[in-house]
């Protein structure tokens, strides 16, 4: 059950960035992925791993925040708030000039948690199950939160699905392309591992469309007829080939 709801969630937060342009998850903290050398931060001991929850009591909202109080202390003294094991340390760390600004010597990636209150309430997956169903679980959710027709005759697919709207290979597509067929569908989105078993179980009955990204399927959706207002959308679909997120990343 675990991966089912995992892929669930995934669908969900693809399906709201295809409609939206925004990322449905709130901002927790930035995590350390590295730190530089005879910088403050290595010599304050903070390391990779480490959670930058507030600076001198003030928790940013975001990465880009939490690197402009860094940048606007101008040498100061800071005093970071980092969860060690069950407890919560003060470090004090002075910011440098280093390469034209004010650093203390780490990489920040933002920590995020999915706000599963802004996923749609209501995903249109009829019988769609497990993690092979990902790419028509956000399929199913982007037809049901945004107006208009997705597709205008019965399409299939199968693909796992994350975060960041990649599809990947499953383990047997025969039984899926079978199922399609039987259903009527018209059109079996596959990714590129499944794709030349497809082809020779559709035998020409169904057309079958590779696919890498959820914004590949809305690609060509959307170049076959699709009336979806997410043809129009500034989010996932914009560059109508890849449906990857820029998640935050600063060296500070």
């Amino acid at each position: 059950m675990g991966a089912m709801r995992e892929a669930k969630t995934d669908a969900g937060v693809v399906a709201v960035y295809a409609v939206t342009g925004k990322m449905p998850v709130t901002y927790v903290a930035a995590t350390v992925s590295a730190t530089l050398t005879k910088l403050p931060a290595a010599r304050a001991g903070i390391k990779g791993g480490d959670e930058i929850l507030s600076i001198d009591g003030v928790a940013p909202k975001s990465v880009e925040a939490l690197a402009g109080m860094i940048r606007a202390s101008k040498g100061a003294e800071l005093t970071l708030r980092i969860p060690r094991g069950a407890e919560y340390l003060p470090i004090h760390v002075r910011s440098v000039r280093y390469q034209k600004t004010w650093k203390i010597g780490v990489d920040l990636t933002a920590v995020t948690k999915v706000d599963v209150k802004a996923l749609p309430k209501a995903p249109a997956t009829g019988t769609v199950q497990g993690p092979s169903g990902g790419l028509m679980m956000a399929l199913g959710d982007i037809s049901e939160i945004s107006p208009g027709q997705l597709a205008p005759w019965p399409i299939a697919g199968t693909g796992t699905i994350d975060a960041d709207g990649g599809i990947g290979g499953i383990g047997d597509v025969t039984y899926k392309v079978q199922g399609a067929v039987a259903a009527g569908a018209k059109v079996f989105f596959v990714p590129q591992a499944n794709a030349h078993e497809a082809w020779v179980t559709a035998k020409g009955r169904i057309r079958v469309v590779v696919v890498n990204s959820v914004g590949d399927a809305l690609a060509w959706l959307c170049a076959h007829g699709s009336q979806s207002h997410v043809c129009e959308s500034p989010g996932l679909y914009t560059d109508r080939k890849s449906t990857r997120l820029n998640s935050s990343h600063l060296g500070i």
